[in-house]
Protein backbone atom coordinates (compact mmCIF):
# COMPACT_ATOMS: atom_id res chain seq x y z
CA UNK A 1 0.00 0.00 0.00
CA UNK A 2 1.38 3.59 -1.02
CA UNK A 3 2.10 5.49 2.10
CA UNK A 4 2.14 9.36 2.32
CA UNK A 5 4.53 11.52 4.29
CA UNK A 6 2.37 12.68 7.48
CA UNK A 7 3.40 15.21 9.54
CA UNK A 8 1.95 15.01 13.26
CA UNK A 9 1.40 18.05 14.84
CA UNK A 10 2.20 17.92 18.40
CA UNK A 11 2.09 21.42 20.35
CA UNK A 12 3.90 21.29 24.22
CA UNK A 13 1.19 23.80 25.11
CA UNK A 14 2.42 24.09 29.50
CA UNK A 15 5.93 24.23 28.18
CA UNK A 16 5.37 27.37 26.21
CA UNK A 17 7.23 25.91 23.10
CA UNK A 18 5.85 26.09 19.55
CA UNK A 19 4.20 23.14 17.85
CA UNK A 20 6.64 20.80 16.04
CA UNK A 21 6.12 18.94 12.89
CA UNK A 22 7.64 15.38 12.74
CA UNK A 23 7.50 13.41 10.07
CA UNK A 24 6.22 9.92 9.99
CA UNK A 25 4.75 7.46 7.48
CA UNK A 26 1.75 6.77 8.30
CA UNK A 27 -1.76 5.40 6.28
CA UNK A 28 -4.16 7.68 8.10
CA UNK A 29 -4.65 10.26 10.11
CA UNK A 30 -4.71 9.38 13.81
CA UNK A 31 -5.05 11.42 17.08
CA UNK A 32 -1.90 13.66 18.84
CA UNK A 33 -2.59 14.20 22.58
CA UNK A 34 -0.34 16.66 24.05
CA UNK A 35 -0.15 17.98 28.30
CA UNK A 36 2.64 19.15 30.57
CA UNK A 37 1.53 19.97 33.79
CA UNK A 38 2.84 21.33 36.76
CA UNK A 39 1.68 22.77 40.14
CA UNK A 40 -0.42 26.50 40.07
CA UNK A 41 -1.38 26.06 36.64
CA UNK A 42 -4.84 24.62 35.64
CA UNK A 43 -4.55 21.58 33.21
CA UNK A 44 -4.62 21.97 29.60
CA UNK A 45 -4.58 19.77 27.02
CA UNK A 46 -4.76 19.89 23.00
CA UNK A 47 -6.09 16.97 20.49
CA UNK A 48 -4.73 17.27 16.90
CA UNK A 49 -4.31 14.56 14.26
CA UNK A 50 -1.74 13.59 11.94
CA UNK A 51 -2.16 15.31 8.44
CA UNK A 52 0.04 16.16 5.28
CA UNK A 53 2.42 18.33 4.18
CA UNK A 54 0.95 21.56 2.95
CA UNK A 55 -2.58 20.88 4.74
CA UNK A 56 -4.41 22.48 7.47
CA UNK A 57 -3.82 21.46 11.25
CA UNK A 58 -6.86 19.27 11.80
CA UNK A 59 -8.22 19.46 15.26
CA UNK A 60 -11.54 17.26 17.74
CA UNK A 61 -13.33 19.43 18.95
CA UNK A 62 -16.13 16.64 19.91
CA UNK A 63 -13.86 14.41 22.56
CA UNK A 64 -14.48 13.76 26.04
CA UNK A 65 -11.84 14.08 28.14
CA UNK A 66 -11.89 13.23 32.31
CA UNK A 67 -9.24 13.80 34.87
CA UNK A 68 -8.14 11.22 37.41
CA UNK A 69 -5.82 11.81 40.50
CA UNK A 70 -4.92 8.64 42.14
CA UNK A 71 -8.02 7.11 40.43
CA UNK A 72 -10.60 9.32 41.49
CA UNK A 73 -12.12 11.68 39.24
CA UNK A 74 -11.27 15.75 39.32
CA UNK A 75 -13.85 16.10 36.73
CA UNK A 76 -14.47 16.95 33.15
CA UNK A 77 -12.34 18.96 30.56
CA UNK A 78 -14.27 21.73 28.82
CA UNK A 79 -13.36 22.16 25.48
CA UNK A 80 -12.33 25.82 24.35
CA UNK A 81 -10.71 25.98 20.62
CA UNK A 82 -8.21 24.47 18.54
CA UNK A 83 -8.51 21.27 20.08
CA UNK A 84 -8.20 22.74 23.39
CA UNK A 85 -9.36 21.58 26.55
CA UNK A 86 -9.28 22.85 29.96
CA UNK A 87 -10.14 21.89 33.47
CA UNK A 88 -10.13 24.34 36.15
CA UNK A 89 -7.91 22.03 39.03
CA UNK A 90 -4.64 21.96 39.93
CA UNK A 91 -2.02 19.38 40.08
CA UNK A 92 -0.30 18.44 43.48
CA UNK A 93 3.35 16.92 43.97
CA UNK A 94 3.88 13.20 44.06
CA UNK A 95 -0.12 12.43 42.74
CA UNK A 96 -0.29 10.25 40.20
CA UNK A 97 -2.41 11.47 37.48
CA UNK A 98 -4.44 9.85 34.62
CA UNK A 99 -6.73 11.10 31.23
CA UNK A 100 -8.66 9.07 29.64
CA UNK A 101 -10.32 10.41 26.65
CA UNK A 102 -13.08 8.97 24.49
CA UNK A 103 -13.28 10.33 20.93
CA UNK A 104 -16.51 9.73 18.84
CA UNK A 105 -16.33 6.39 17.03
CA UNK A 106 -12.70 5.79 18.36
CA UNK A 107 -11.04 3.51 20.75
CA UNK A 108 -10.53 4.58 24.15
CA UNK A 109 -7.08 6.40 24.38
CA UNK A 110 -5.65 7.27 28.11
CA UNK A 111 -2.29 8.32 29.68
CA UNK A 112 -0.93 8.44 33.06
CA UNK A 113 1.88 9.98 34.97
CA UNK A 114 3.63 11.68 38.10
CA UNK A 115 4.29 15.38 39.19
CA UNK A 116 7.73 15.16 40.65
CA UNK A 117 8.75 16.76 44.15
CA UNK A 118 10.37 20.40 43.35
CA UNK A 119 14.21 19.98 42.75
CA UNK A 120 16.39 21.59 45.23
CA UNK A 121 19.22 24.47 44.07
CA UNK A 122 21.49 24.27 47.20
CA UNK A 123 23.12 27.80 45.72
CA UNK A 124 23.92 29.73 42.44
CA UNK A 125 27.28 31.83 41.78
CA UNK A 126 28.89 33.13 38.74
CA UNK A 127 32.40 35.02 38.22
CA UNK A 128 34.51 36.11 35.85
CA UNK A 129 36.57 33.26 34.39
CA UNK A 130 40.80 33.40 34.43
CA UNK A 131 40.90 32.61 30.82
CA UNK A 132 39.89 32.83 27.21
CA UNK A 133 37.75 30.38 25.38
CA UNK A 134 36.95 29.32 22.83
CA UNK A 135 33.20 28.63 21.41
CA UNK A 136 32.71 27.49 17.86
CA UNK A 137 34.50 30.04 15.78
CA UNK A 138 34.28 33.00 18.43
CA UNK A 139 36.68 33.32 21.74
CA UNK A 140 37.08 35.60 24.76
CA UNK A 141 36.73 35.92 28.29
CA UNK A 142 33.60 34.36 29.70
CA UNK A 143 31.89 34.38 33.07
CA UNK A 144 31.52 31.14 34.69
CA UNK A 145 28.27 30.05 35.95
CA UNK A 146 28.51 27.52 39.17
CA UNK A 147 24.62 25.85 40.22
CA UNK A 148 24.77 23.32 43.13
CA UNK A 149 21.83 20.73 42.86
CA UNK A 150 21.10 19.09 45.69
CA UNK A 151 19.62 15.22 45.07
CA UNK A 152 18.26 13.76 48.17
CA UNK A 153 16.09 10.41 46.60
CA UNK A 154 17.58 6.89 46.19
CA UNK A 155 15.20 6.90 43.02
CA UNK A 156 16.17 7.96 39.65
CA UNK A 157 15.17 12.01 38.95
CA UNK A 158 15.35 12.81 36.09
CA UNK A 159 15.94 17.62 35.30
CA UNK A 160 15.68 19.88 32.46
CA UNK A 161 18.28 22.94 33.19
CA UNK A 162 17.68 26.78 31.91
CA UNK A 163 19.70 29.77 32.33
CA UNK A 164 17.31 33.14 32.05
CA UNK A 165 18.65 36.73 32.56
CA UNK A 166 17.68 40.37 32.90
CA UNK A 167 18.58 43.59 31.91
CA UNK A 168 17.99 47.12 33.32
CA UNK A 169 17.32 49.11 30.63
CA UNK A 170 15.10 52.77 31.37
CA UNK A 171 14.79 52.25 35.10
CA UNK A 172 13.34 48.53 34.51
CA UNK A 173 14.17 44.84 34.57
CA UNK A 174 13.64 43.32 31.42
CA UNK A 175 13.64 39.62 30.21
CA UNK A 176 16.74 39.19 27.70
CA UNK A 177 16.82 37.27 24.75
CA UNK A 178 16.82 33.12 25.82
CA UNK A 179 20.04 31.32 26.82
CA UNK A 180 20.61 28.88 24.35
CA UNK A 181 23.38 25.97 24.81
CA UNK A 182 25.00 26.33 21.72
CA UNK A 183 26.68 29.85 23.04
CA UNK A 184 28.39 28.28 25.93
CA UNK A 185 30.62 25.70 27.05
CA UNK A 186 29.62 23.18 29.18
CA UNK A 187 32.49 20.70 31.20
CA UNK A 188 30.12 18.41 33.03
CA UNK A 189 30.36 14.51 32.58
CA UNK A 190 26.84 14.09 33.95
CA UNK A 191 25.68 16.26 30.89
CA UNK A 192 28.14 15.10 28.37
CA UNK A 193 27.10 11.68 29.04
CA UNK A 194 23.98 12.25 28.03
CA UNK A 195 25.43 12.46 24.67
CA UNK A 196 22.89 14.78 22.79
CA UNK A 197 24.84 18.25 23.64
CA UNK A 198 25.19 18.14 19.56
CA UNK A 199 21.56 18.56 19.63
CA UNK A 200 21.56 21.90 21.07
CA UNK A 201 24.40 23.15 20.16
CA UNK A 202 23.12 22.28 16.17
CA UNK A 203 19.38 23.57 16.88
CA UNK A 204 20.02 26.19 19.55
CA UNK A 205 17.69 24.52 21.76
CA UNK A 206 16.91 25.64 25.69
CA UNK A 207 16.05 23.45 28.26
CA UNK A 208 19.00 20.68 28.68
CA UNK A 209 17.44 17.31 30.23
CA UNK A 210 19.48 15.07 32.11
CA UNK A 211 18.97 12.18 34.91
CA UNK A 212 20.44 11.82 38.43
CA UNK A 213 22.52 8.47 37.31
CA UNK A 214 26.03 9.80 37.86
CA UNK A 215 24.85 11.83 41.43
CA UNK A 216 22.10 9.74 42.52
CA UNK A 217 21.57 11.21 46.60
CA UNK A 218 24.49 13.79 46.41
CA UNK A 219 24.81 17.20 45.83
CA UNK A 220 26.50 18.10 42.19
CA UNK A 221 27.83 21.14 41.12
CA UNK A 222 27.36 22.73 37.40
CA UNK A 223 29.73 24.66 35.27
CA UNK A 224 28.72 26.27 32.70
CA UNK A 225 31.16 29.08 30.50
CA UNK A 226 29.54 31.76 28.85
CA UNK A 227 31.17 34.74 26.63
CA UNK A 228 30.08 37.90 26.95
CA UNK A 229 30.60 40.50 24.06
CA UNK A 230 30.40 43.89 26.04
CA UNK A 231 32.32 45.63 28.69
CA UNK A 232 32.57 43.96 31.89
CA UNK A 233 30.25 46.74 33.96
CA UNK A 234 27.08 45.62 31.53
CA UNK A 235 27.31 42.63 33.10
CA UNK A 236 27.66 44.04 36.86
CA UNK A 237 24.47 42.81 39.57
CA UNK A 238 23.40 46.28 38.90
CA UNK A 239 23.10 46.03 35.63
CA UNK A 240 22.00 41.98 34.27
CA UNK A 241 20.35 39.28 36.39
CA UNK A 242 21.08 35.81 35.88
CA UNK A 243 18.95 32.98 37.31
CA UNK A 244 19.08 28.92 36.86
CA UNK A 245 15.83 27.39 36.69
CA UNK A 246 15.53 23.32 37.55
CA UNK A 247 12.65 21.32 36.29
CA UNK A 248 12.43 18.37 38.05
CA UNK A 249 10.59 16.05 35.19
CA UNK A 250 8.94 13.02 35.27
CA UNK A 251 10.72 9.84 32.95
CA UNK A 252 7.98 10.23 30.28
CA UNK A 253 8.92 14.19 30.12
CA UNK A 254 12.78 13.05 29.79
CA UNK A 255 12.25 10.64 27.24
CA UNK A 256 9.77 12.42 25.19
CA UNK A 257 12.53 15.45 24.88
CA UNK A 258 15.17 13.33 24.09
CA UNK A 259 13.69 11.73 21.28
CA UNK A 260 12.24 14.85 19.93
CA UNK A 261 15.76 16.27 20.53
CA UNK A 262 17.39 13.57 18.17
CA UNK A 263 14.30 13.82 15.62
CA UNK A 264 14.52 17.69 15.00
CA UNK A 265 18.50 17.65 14.63
CA UNK A 266 17.53 15.15 11.88
CA UNK A 267 14.81 16.98 10.00
CA UNK A 268 17.24 19.92 10.00
CA UNK A 269 20.51 18.70 9.44
CA UNK A 270 20.47 19.52 6.06
CA UNK A 271 19.10 23.04 5.92
CA UNK A 272 20.27 26.32 7.36
CA UNK A 273 19.64 26.46 11.12
CA UNK A 274 17.35 29.34 11.67
CA UNK A 275 16.15 31.03 14.75
CA UNK A 276 12.11 29.16 14.39
CA UNK A 277 13.75 25.56 13.58
CA UNK A 278 10.13 24.40 13.32
CA UNK A 279 9.29 26.35 10.18
CA UNK A 280 12.11 24.03 8.04
CA UNK A 281 10.90 22.11 5.26
CA UNK A 282 10.75 18.75 7.34
CA UNK A 283 14.10 16.95 5.52
CA UNK A 284 16.35 13.69 6.70
CA UNK A 285 15.29 10.23 8.30
CA UNK A 286 12.19 10.17 10.90
CA UNK A 287 13.22 8.88 14.34
CA UNK A 288 10.36 7.50 16.16
CA UNK A 289 8.68 9.67 19.05
CA UNK A 290 8.73 8.66 22.35
CA UNK A 291 4.44 8.42 23.21
CA UNK A 292 3.05 7.72 26.43
CA UNK A 293 -0.61 6.81 24.89
CA UNK A 294 -2.70 3.76 25.87
CA UNK A 295 -5.70 1.73 24.64
CA UNK A 296 -6.66 3.28 20.90
CA UNK A 297 -3.86 3.81 18.21
CA UNK A 298 -2.57 7.30 19.35
CA UNK A 299 0.45 9.46 19.38
CA UNK A 300 1.59 12.11 22.23
CA UNK A 301 2.44 13.20 25.56
CA UNK A 302 1.31 13.44 29.11
CA UNK A 303 3.65 14.13 31.75
CA UNK A 304 4.87 16.35 34.87
CA UNK A 305 7.19 18.76 35.49
CA UNK A 306 8.21 20.85 38.85
CA UNK A 307 10.12 24.03 39.10
CA UNK A 308 12.29 25.69 41.25
CA UNK A 309 14.74 28.92 39.92
CA UNK A 310 17.14 30.82 41.75
CA UNK A 311 19.15 33.92 41.15
CA UNK A 312 23.19 34.23 40.24
CA UNK A 313 24.98 35.70 42.84
CA UNK A 314 28.00 37.66 41.64
CA UNK A 315 31.18 37.25 43.27
CA UNK A 316 34.16 39.74 42.04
Amino acid sequence: MHKNLIFLLVCLLLSCRKPANIALQLDSPIPVISCFYTINKPFLLQIGYTYNGGESPKWESAATVELFENDVSKGIFTYTDSGKYALNYFPITENKYKIAINIPNYEKIWAEDILPNPPVIADAYYTLGKSYIQIGSESGPAFDFYAEIKNTNAANDFYEEYLKSQFMADGYWQDAAPFYWYKSMIDNPILLAEGDLEYYNALGVSGLVFSDKLFNNKTTEFLVKSLYYNDLQSYKPENHRYYVRLNAVSQNYYFYKKSWLIHAFNQASSVEIQSDFFSFIQLGEPVELYSNMKGGKALGIFAGYNMSQKQYTYVP
